[in-house]
Formats: C-alpha cells, sequence, structure tokens
C-alpha cells in the first residue's frame, strides 16, 4: 500500500525528489602541434566552454517550491592523446538533476541548441513526486512529527530517489 525508502532525511518525509538527465557529451576541435596551439581548435576548451553554456541555459534558472535550482554536474572529462598536441576530440559526462515541473525532454532540447556537441549517450529517471495529502503520508508525517523540528514535510531530495520505482508501480512512497 505504502513504500518507505530510507534516506538521510533526518526523519523528515521526502515527497519530492529530482530526476536525473545524464548524458555523454562529445566536442570536436582541431589538432595541432603543441608548439603552435594557434594553429588547432582545443576541443577541451571547447567542452568546457559548452559546460559553462549548459549551466547558463534557462532550466539551470528555474525553481520550485521544494528546490531552489536544478543541479548540474561536470563529473568527468577526457580529451587529447599526448601533451604536445592541441586535442581534437574531447567527451564529459554531464549530471543534471532537473526539477519534478521540468521535462527532460525540454532540457535536452536547450542543451542540443548550443552548437559544436553532440550527445552521444542519455539516460534519464524520473523525478519522485508524492502527494502531501496521502493518507499513508499524513499518517507518516503524525508519527514521525513529535521527533522533528519544524515539518516533517518540509523537504526535497536533491538526488535521484529510489521512490521512483514503487512510484511507476503504483505505489505511493516517500524517503
Amino acid at each position: 500500500d505504502f513504500a518507505i525508502t530510507g534516506e538521510p532525511t533526518d526523519l523528515h518525509i521526502g515527497v519530492e525528489a529530482k530526476g536525473v538527465l545524464a548524458m555523454r557529451i562529445e566536442v570536436a576541435g582541431c589538432a595541432a602541434h603543441g608548439s603552435t596551439p594557434w594553429l588547432g581548435d582545443s576541443a577541451i576548451l571547447k567542452a568546457f566552454d559548452v559546460f559553462r553554456r549548459i549551466e547558463a541555459l534557462p532550466f539551470a534558472r528555474a525553481s520550485s517550491e521544494l528546490f531552489d535550482r536544478p543541479s548540474i554536474n561536470l563529473g568527468r572529462i577526457a580529451g587529447g592523446d599526448v601533451f604536445n598536441k592541441v586535442p581534437d576530440t574531447c567527451w564529459m559526462d554531464v549530471d543534471i538533476r532537473y526539477l519534478p515541473n521540468q521535462d527532460p525532454g525540454d532540457l535536452l532540447a536547450q542543451i542540443r541548441s548550443i552548437p559544436d556537441l553532440r550527445i552521444v549517450r542519455c539516460f534519464t529517471r524520473a523525478p519522485a513526486i508524492v502527494s502531501r495529502s496521502n493518507p499513508f503520508v499524513l499518517a507518516l508525517r503524525d508519527a514521525v512529527g513529535r521527533a522533528v523540528e519544524g515539518d516533517a514535510l518540509s523537504i526535497g531530495r536533491d538526488g535521484a530517489s529510489d521512490a521512483i520505482a514503487f512510484l511507476e508501480a503504483g505505489i505511493p512512497a516517500v524517503e
């Protein structure tokens, strides 16, 4: 009927968690010898510029009741093959935790509008959202309300939630 997934919430009830949009992005440059970098176009520097542009897109400035912003992380970057050559290829893994009110398709469209990138791999996971007025949520709030300061239903979780597996199966769930 109802599921509680264990996470470090200090006994506050997590009724929302961000979704996941993870992607590998490739950026191409132009090789040149390291002694004449002005003759090339560094794919690593271009990739860093692409990441900064992602951070400046409209979706990155969004907020919701429980979240002040999405999370955007450059988790990994690799490029080049030797130290004395301007790298002509670079890839980076970008981890975006989007807000429950955002559409990952819209985020992808915004990212694809940036020139000089190619998304080669993509993973999405839906956000977790359960109604605060669900009878099980209200019963849990009453049960833990005596043990926590403030409203027991006060938090959204910045990370993805295992609760989504239950929610997708039609079972209300919280952290």
